[in-house]
This record gives C-alpha cells, sequence and structure tokens, in this order.
C-alpha cells in the first residue's frame, strides 16, 4: 500500500497511517518504535520448522533463511580401469530480509528446508533440498540435485545452486562438482570432481577416498545448506549411492523495545552497490553498523596462453585508512592457481574480519573435458561456477564479492583457467558517528580472455557497504 505523506513537511512533523507514526528528521520520514528509542537485541535460531512468535515489544528483526542442500548423485561400477563418481549437490541459496513489527504481525510459519537424498548406486540423481522461508516474507530456495554417473564419457555438470529467493539481499547458492571418471592409468586425466557445494555457512564436502576395487557412499554434507558429495566406485563391480545434504536453517534477529511506551526511531539502512561518494549520518543516529565486502576478481581465460582476470576493487568506508575490505585478485593464465582473496585492513576497530576465498586452480586435461575451476567465495556466497564444455566461466553473484569461474577449453587435451579471488569482509561498529563518510565500492574483476579453444574466464562480482543506522 502506497502512504500519502504530507508534501513539504517540517521537522519533527508526524504522520500516521496503518497503525504506523512516521516523523519526519529534515531529510526523510522515520518509522517511530512501539519502545521508548533503546533497544535489546534478541536471537532466535530455527532448524526445524515450527512457529517464530515475536518478543514482547519486537520494534523489527532480520531474517536470514538458508535452503537446504542437494543430494550427491550415485554411480554405476567400473571395472575397466576407471574410477567413476556422481556430481555433487548444489548449495541452498542464502535470503535476508528487514521486517517491521508490523509487517511480522503475531506469528509466521517456519519452514526448514530439507537435505536432499544421495541417489541410490547407479546412474541415479540424488534429491534437491528444499526451500526454507519465513511465512512469504523470506525465502531461500534448496540446492539442486547432484546427477548420477552414466557410467562412460563426460559426466554432467553438479547440482545447480538454489536459484535466488526473495528479500532485501537474495545471492545464490553455489553448483556442486561434475560427475565423471578417471583412467587410474593416465595421471593427466582431471581429476574426479562430484564435490558437495559449501553454503554461506560452508560444510561442502568432497568424494570420499576410495582405494582400488572398491567402492564408497558419498559424504553427507555439513553445517546447513550445503550439498552431499558422489558417491565412487573405482575398479568395482559394484556401484555406489550419493551422500544427502544437509538441512536448511533459519535465523531471526530482533531488536526489542526495553521500554513499552515513547518514541525511538526503527533502525534504518543504507546499501551501497557501486561507485564512490559520501555517507552522511541521518539526523539522530547515535551508532552506525557497517559490512563492508570488497570485489570479486575475475577468472583466468582457457587454453596455455588464456589471459589473466583482473582483480576485483578495493571497498572502503571512512578512507582506505580506517576500513579497508580488499579485492580478490584475477585468476591466473596458462591453468596457474587461483585467484588470492582479499585482505581486510584500516586502523578502525571491527567487530569481526574474514579474508575472501581463494579461487581454484587451474589445470591440464588429455582425453577427458573439464570443467574450468570455481571462483572464491565471499562471506556472501555467489562464486561463479567453472566453464562447462566450450563456455565461458559463470560471472559471480551480484554484489557478493566472490571470485568468477575459470574459463574452459572445447578441445579433449587443453588447459581450463582457475577461479578469481572473493573480496574481504568487514563487520564494524562506529559509536558517536561522524556527519560524514567518504566510500567506495570494489568493483568487479573481468575475467580473462581465452585463447584458440579456450574460452574466457567468468567477471567477479562488485563488493557492497551496507550501513545500519540506530537512533
Amino acid at each position: 500500500m502506497a502512504l500519502d505523506f504530507p508534501a513539504s513537511p517540517t521537522t519533527n512533523q508526524t504522520f500516521t497511517a496503518a497503525g504506523v507514526t512516521w516523523k519526519w528528521d529534515g531529510v526523510k520520514w522515520v518509522a517511530q518504535t512501539p519502545g521508548g528509542g533503546t533497544t535489546r537485541v534478541g536471537v532466535q535460531v530455527f532448524t526445524a520448522s515450527g512457529t517464530y512468535v515475536p518478543s514482547a515489544n519486537l520494534v523489527s528483526a532480520v531474517v536470514e533463511c538458508v535452503g537446504g542442500g542437494g543430494g550427491g548423485g550415485g554411480t554405476p561400477g567400473e571395472t575397466t580401469g576407471y574410477v567413476g563418481a556422481g556430481g555433487g549437490g548444489g548449495s541452498g541459496s542464502y535470503s535476508r530480509k528487514y521486517l517491521t513489527a508490523a509487517q511480522i504481525g503475531a506469528s509466521q510459519t517456519i519452514t526448514i528446508g530439507a537435505g536432499g537424498n544421495g541417489g541410490a548406486a547407479g546412474n541415479n540423481a540424488g534429491t534437491a533440498g528444499g526451500d526454507t522461508s519465513v511465512g512469504t516474507l523470506c525465502i531461500g530456495r534448496g540446492g539442486g540435485a547432484g546427477p548420477g554417473y552414466a557410467g562412460t564419457g563426460i559426466g554432467s555438470a553438479g547440482g545447480a545452486g538454489g536459484v535466488a529467493g526473495t528479500g532485501d539481499f537474495t545471492p545464490v547458492g553455489n553448483a556442486g562438482g561434475q560427475a565423471g571418471q578417471q583412467n587410474t592409468g593416465n595421471s593427466n586425466n582431471v581429476s574426479i570432481q562430484g564435490a558437495g557445494a559449501a553454503s554461506v555457512f560452508g560444510g561442502g564436502v568432497n568424494p570420499p577416498v576410495c582405494a582400488l576395487g572398491s567402492a564408497a557412499t558419498g559424504n553427507n554434507a555439513n553445517n546447513y545448506g550445503a550439498g552431499g558429495s558422489g558417491g565412487v566406485s573405482a575398479v568395482n563391480t559394484l556401484g555406489a549411492a550419493g551422500g544427502n545434504g544437509s538441512a536448511g536453517i533459519c535465523i531471526v534477529t530482533e531488536y526489542i523495545g526495553i521500554v513499552p511506551s515513547g518514541g525511538g526511531n526503527v533502525p534504518t539502512y543504507q546499501t551501497f552497490t557501486s561507485g564512490s561518494g559520501t555517507y552522511t549520518t541521518p539526523v539522530g543516529v547515535r551508532q552506525i553498523e557497517v559490512t563492508l565486502v570488497g570485489g570479486g576478481g575475475g577468472g583466468g581465460g582457457g587454453s596455455g596462453s588464456g589471459a589473466v582476470g583482473t582483480a576485483g576493487g578495493n571497498t572502503t568506508f571512512g578512507g582506505a585508512s580506517l576500513y579497508q575490505a580488499g579485492g580478490g585478485a584475477g585468476g591466473s593464465a596458462a591453468g596457474g592457481f587461483g585467484g588470492a582473496g582479499g585482505t581486510a585492513s584500516g586502523s578502525g576497530s571491527t567487530v569481526s574480519t574474514v579474508a575472501g576465498g581463494v579461487g581454484g586452480s587451474g589445470g591440464a586435461f588429455n582425453g577427458v573435458v573439464g570443467y574450468g575451476a570455481v571462483g572464491g567465495n565471499s562471506s556472501r556466497g555467489g562464486a561463479g561456477a567453472g566453464g562447462t564444455v566450450a563456455s565461458s566461466g559463470v560471472v559471480a553473484a551480484t554484489n557478493s564479492g566472490s571470485g568468477g569461474g575459470g574459463g574452459n577449453n572445447s578441445a579433449v587435451t587443453g588447459v581450463f583457467g582457475p577461479g578469481g579471488g572473493a573480496g574481504a569482509t568487514i563487520w564494524a561498529v562506529i559509536n558517536g558517528p561522524a556527519a560524514t563518510y567518504s566510500y567506495a565500492v570494489g568493483a568487479s574483476g573481468g575475467g580473462g580472455a581465452g585463447s584458440g579453444t579456450g574460452t574466457a574466464g567468468g567477471a567477479g562480482a562488485a563488493g557492497v557497504i551496507i550501513v545500519k543506522e540506530i537512533y
């Protein structure tokens, strides 16, 4: 419903509609809390479906949902000198939503997405993970099922990451490793992938170690929303089932009014997704919570002379001397190492910092067409997958700060490109903030060009700055 705010308001003028009172602070309309301006923070964590009942005097809440991870695929027996593996399951996507007490109401139904089951032994796909939701307000989507392996030739790509869900910030999930086989007598063949994809909470798993002449069920995913690995059969008549994905999770962070009457302000947010400029602290703000993510590096190009991906830009707040979340490096050339993750720096006090994830390394393949390496993940997830047959590396999810995927090669003998590194993350709290701060959002790094039969690497994602304003 659109609100018909008064034209030309004066400072501290109020306006009430749909049960919510708003006040003009001289710049914008700000919703007023039912409390007295002071809040405490509470957290409710749901790992099983149920009902969310808000705490008394709730002002607002930040809801986070991660969908369930997909199950890994099965594989048939391999008796002719090959090791075969099913594809890994994709991870569930992450969704974040800021909600007022009025939007939440008396309660909301919580549904936790189940982890997908691993596929049975043989050429059998796993099942997809389920969606995690808070009513219809915030939804994290389930990861895709890992494919089974047919027992010969090039295997299918791994299970897709969960698609973008519903919320203010909705990066997609990560794809699982491909299905395929390796000739045990040819060390140049691309290594078996089949890994289960990590979610924003990690938990991805590699395929099980399997001695020649045996078979092993895929590993089950850990933590929340991660994919299970594919099963492995190594010169054995027995097939192997895939591992199970892990269930999703919902976290509700509540901001609760301490005094049951009065007129404090609901926290507000400003998000910057590109460029540079000046952040102006709103009137009445006593504290800001700042999240910075550096830009992701681009993936390297495919083939022995493919180009290096370019680095992601640094994200800064208050200048690089105060807070700087470094950008990830681009993937190197000629199938070399993946781009290094960005690091945090600056003189400002922080709550926490996380270095960006390193991009996957490139390599050579001979006789079996491989896939480009995956980009490194930032704290926001969303890394670009490696290029499939004759396809470029995948671009990282928008404003995730993650690295782009490496390029591929359409020839049966060649080099696949490495992934780009992810940007670092900084979480900081500034009490009594200054009137203004300069800022710059780290740009995305470009993918390196392919050469000959090689394809280009995928671009990394730009970083992001999120400022939470507490009155």
